[in-house]
């Protein structure tokens, strides 16, 4: 199981006031975007901690003494469902607030975003990085993130990354071939842009100017411009 990273002051706070609370019976609602760590939260304190939607609740016969709740925000009757599940002790996930639910939870956290936790964005990354060089036997793997991003899309991306450097020629002709099976049928001239595009923005990363790309691609500098232009690949100004 991953452990919620806290190295942050904000996510600290959350997670320390979530352990006290843990000790009270009362419900509590954890409150951030989507892929702020919000399960994951929920879990470091209750470990054996099921989630369970709104929708799949009402269709159960018993309730554990203890309740997860992803996906509040779905809740189509509160005053019902709440009333239901009188008794038992609730703890919900939600990626915004809504008023009528205030009542039902004495204790409300607010998570917020990885972009905003900047310490807790570096340690996860590192941990995902740590993750795919051991599920994917690399050795060495480095892989540059913007921090826009929150931990769904963070992993993601780094195991994309990681994926990537693994494939060898015959493993990327064996994609293209799959993805191109899915798009036909088309026109032959419909796929270029499948084979121009990543080849251009290749060039363009590694030769910088049109000149350079041009030489090293051996392409008339006026047809690049073109395809550059084409697909929306070339400078502004």
């Amino acid at each position: 199981m991953q452990h919620f990273i806290a190295r942050s002051q904000s996510s600290k706070k959350v997670l320390n006031t979530l352990r006290i609370s843990a000790n009270l019976p009362v419900n509590i609602l954890i409150v951030g975007e989507k892929g702020s760590g919000k399960r994951t939260l929920a879990k470091e304190v209750f470990e054996d901690l099921e989630f369970f939607t709104p929708d799949q609740i009402e269709q159960m016969q018993n309730y554990p003494t203890t309740i997860g709740i992803e996906d509040l925000g779905k809740l189509r009757n509160p005053a019902s469902f709440f009333d239901n599940l009188h008794g038992h002790r609730i703890v919900a996930l939600a990626e915004e607030l809504k008023p009528e639910l205030e009542e039902y939870f004495p204790v409300i956290l607010y998570l917020p975003p990885l972009s905003q936790r900047p310490e807790d964005f570096e340690a996860l990354k590192n941990y995902y990085i740590h993750q795919a060089k051991k599920d994917l036997g690399l050795e060495e793997f480095e892989c540059e993130v913007g921090p826009e991003l929150n931990a769904i899309q963070l992993r993601r991306h780094i195991y994309k990354k990681a994926v990537l450097t693994t494939l060898g020629q015959e493993e990327v002709m064996e994609f293209l071939e799959e993805f191109f099976s899915k798009k036909l049928p088309k026109e032959y001239k419909e796929f270029t842009k499948y084979l121009d595009v990543p080849l251009l923005k290749a060039a363009k990363k590694r030769y910088g100017s049109v000149l350079a790309m041009a030489k090293a691609l051996r392409l008339n500098r006026a047809t690049l411009t073109t395809k550059l232009e084409r697909y929306g690949l070339k400078d502004k100004g």
